[in-house]
């Protein structure tokens, strides 16, 4: 019997902290730079309790923003990034979102993504072998050896893209599902503008 009370009380935590979230919160994918884009999720409040509450339950930490204009409250904020955390927060809270349930699916298939490294690194351009990991220009250490041997590098050079380098369509990918949670994050005039 303690055991119903104490998955009720966590589902209606859940449930709160989720309508919290709906009605005060952002669920979001953010940018820095051309090719750096992660999950966030923050709150802003009036009231401490609230914010610590969050804090209390999903880490992070509580800050308070001091608005300069006269007649308002300072305001609390909680909030947490990152591709690994946040999906961690919003599986717990999906089944208990309603107005952010949108943002909050396309986050989690956004941060579900599979790392675009792990299929550039796996095969052979020359042999087509999977590779644990890969030599020069994208060759198995075996092909390599033997293109350089042979001066014969300069084909598999001209279309080599570094792991390091995030292709075109990756970065297309990601800038998608940021346009898509920014568009249903849009409030007023700015929401009626369609990209």
């Amino acid at each position: 019997m303690n055991k119903i009370k104490v998955v009720r009380s966590q589902a209606l935590l859940y449930s709160y902290l989720a309508g919290i979230i709906d009605g005060e919160g952002t669920i979001r994918i953010g940018k820095g730079g051309t090719t750096k884009y992660y999950a966030a999720i923050s709150v802003g409040n009036v009231n401490k309790e609230v914010i610590d509450l969050l804090t209390k339950t999903f880490g992070s930490k509580t800050r308070l923003e001091i608005v300069k204009i006269s007649n308002r409250q300072p305001i609390y904020r909680w909030g947490t990034s990152g591709n690994l955390a946040v999906p961690q927060i919003l599986k717990i809270l999906l089944p208990y979102l309603i107005v952010k349930k949108k943002q909050a699916n396309i986050v989690l298939k956004f941060c579900s993504k599979p790392d675009w490294r792990k299929e550039l690194n796996k095969i052979c351009k020359k042999c087509t072998k999977i590779q644990h990991q890969l030599g020069g220009f994208g060759l198995c250490h075996t092909c390599y050896v033997f293109e350089r041997r042979h001066e014969n590098l300069e084909k598999y050079k001209k279309n080599y893209i570094h792991p390091k380098t995030m292709p075109n369509s990756e970065i297309q990918a990601r800038e998608n599902f940021y346009k898509e949670v920014r568009r249903l994050n849009a409030v007023g005039s700015a929401a009626m503008i369609k990209n």
